[in-house]
């Protein structure tokens, strides 16, 4: 893979009158072509910093940034809109805007001093409104769409500009769910058939460690850990980034759980996809499965439908509702 971007003992934050405030230090890496590398990290940690600083919004306190091999503050904003796209997570106001103008903005490093696009130009505003599935959405106004539609048409704009490297900030902030996985399932779709390099700083963990590549991780105390996320899972490294009281990273389900205490202990019996969630249902109501229990839950099958059968010391009543299973569960208090 082609070595894009590279960062030599950098160190981002800011300049105060009272001296230099440093959010994070010493970061020496590197970003290639067709991966996509999530970046994450609590609240505060100064991931905006490292995106505004890695691509040319912010001085960094010391070391370098380097793109194609070259300081990129000593490369002109022109020929580095053409290198580099960035997609921020405030909300655009297109105002008469086009979706179709709004994505033609991205070939402004491209047009002569008119502004006027070419033939050229618009064959790849067509093609990167393709790439992101938006061509039902070109001839509306950019204030009509949605948050999710309207991520797409940014996604295509930073196309446009033809870049070796796209740079995105939390531009799934304001999405749901399915939203949201759409574009990290898009995101990695470009990386590997577009061949580019994407660094998108993002809080869906757990959907970073289901796309992506690589991972940054971006600790409070500024010590990027940086690895292929099966790695920083195995280490320990992710569950360390985001500990807190009451919360910690289940390795065996790959996903963040509560600490909570257990309210029941039940046995449980069954098999399928009901089974599946069944078992579901009583994690999230703080019930423990145990081998053996005063209460034995049996996931049925029958002519009617499922059926939950409860048996509390010899005594069987059932339900064909989950959620009834759970509140005869609580009853027996």
């Amino acid at each position: 893979m082609d070595e894009v971007l590279k960062l030599e003992r950098l160190s981002i934050g800011y300049s105060l009158k009272s001296g230099n405030k440093m959010v994070a230090g010493n970061i020496s890496e590197t970003l290639k072509k067709g991966e996509l590398v999530c970046l994450l990290g609590p609240n505060g940690a100064g991931k905006s910093t490292l995106i505004r600083t890695i691509s040319g919004s912010q001085k960094p306190l010391d070391g370098q940034v380097f793109l194609d091999g070259k300081d990129i503050f000593q490369i002109s904003s022109r020929k580095l809109a053409q290198k580099l796209s960035l997609v921020l997570t405030e909300r655009v106001h297109g105002g008469m805007l086009s979706s179709y103008e709004v994505v033609g903005l991205g070939r402004y490093p491209y047009t002569r001093w008119s502004g006027k696009l070419e033939a050229r130009d618009h064959e790849v505003i067509q093609w990167a409104i393709a790439k992101v599935g938006a061509e039902e959405l070109t001839e509306r106004m950019l204030s009509e769409l949605s948050d999710g539609e309207r991520q797409k048409i940014m996604v295509a704009k930073a196309l446009a500009q033809e870049p070796e490297i796209m740079i995105l900030d939390e531009i799934t902030a304001f999405l749901d769910l399915p939203r949201r996985i759409e574009i990290m399932q898009l995101m990695r779709q470009l990386a590997k058939r577009e061949n580019k390099c994407i660094l998108m700083s993002t809080h869906d963990m757990e959907l970073a460690l289901k796309y992506s590549d690589k991972l940054w991780l971006m600790p409070k105390n500024g010590e990027l850990s940086i690895g292929a996320p099966e790695d920083l899972v195995l280490k320990g490294t992710f569950a360390k980034t985001f500990e807190s009281e009451g919360i910690h990273f289940d390795m065996q389900k790959g996903a963040f759980q509560s600490q909570e205490p257990y309210y029941h202990k039940v046995a449980l019996s069954g098999s399928g996809h009901e089974l599946l969630w069944t078992k579901k249902a009583l994690e999230r109501a703080r019930i423990e499965i145990v081998q053996d229990a005063e209460i034995a839950v049996s996931v049925l099958n029958g002519d009617n439908g499922m059926f939950w059968e409860i048996n509390v010391k010899g005594k069987k009543k059932g339900t064909h509702s989950i959620y009834e299973m759970l509140q005869m569960i609580n009853e027996d208090d």
